[in-house]
């Protein structure tokens, strides 16, 4: 079994199918942020990381066992840490309501007048029952700085989760090696 063959494989794998995979099924994508908009930039940079990789296969395959093992452990670290994030802001940031079957993005930081509507109500899900999906999106629509800053921190680090393992599998297959 040819392992370099195979992390190549993988590495080029993950360089393309998540992006489909978003966009089939909305994986992780938070509300009002277009599937198609998170797959098709998870297909470019993963495809140019690939491919950057791929041009480099010289350099990198020349590379001490050391580095490449570095490489990748921190590729690794940094997907963990890039998914503790991710899920984290997801579950900050994301709110049900049970009342209307709906999940909002809520911004980083509130507007006056969401601020308003969520003190009154107590909670942010309970905001969503007191005035409703749409007064509460109104309200977030209002402060766009905010809800696009909130967008922005959802992307990078989406990004950074599939990137991390682009760079672990390629650099890992680029060196390579085989195993009887």
């Amino acid at each position: 079994m040819n392992i370099k063959s195979l992390f190549k494989w993988s590495s080029g794998t993950l360089a393309l199918v998540p992006g489909f995979a978003i966009i089939l099924s909305n994986l992780g994508v938070p509300p009002g942020i277009s599937a198609t908009l998170y797959g098709g930039v998870i297909e470019a940079t993963g495809s140019i990381t690939f491919l950057i990789m791929l041009i480099n296969k010289e350099k990198i395959s020349s590379w001490k066992l050391a580095k490449i093992n570095r490489i990748a452990i921190v590729s690794f670290c940094l997907f963990v840490l890039a998914c503790i994030a991710y899920l984290a802001l997801y579950n900050l940031q994301v709110v049900y309501s049970e009342k209307y079957d709906i999940h909002i993005l809520f911004p980083l930081w509130s507007g006056k007048e969401l601020t308003f509507m969520i003190g009154q109500a107590g909670s942010r899900s309970q905001s969503i029952d007191a005035y409703g999906p749409a007064g509460v999106q109104q309200a977030i629509n209002r402060s766009p700085g905010a809800l696009e800053t909130t967008r922005i921190m959802f992307s990078l680090l989406y990004i950074l989760l599939f990137e991390t393992l682009v760079v672990a599998f390629g650099v890992l297959g680029f060196k390579g090696g085989t195993v009887e």
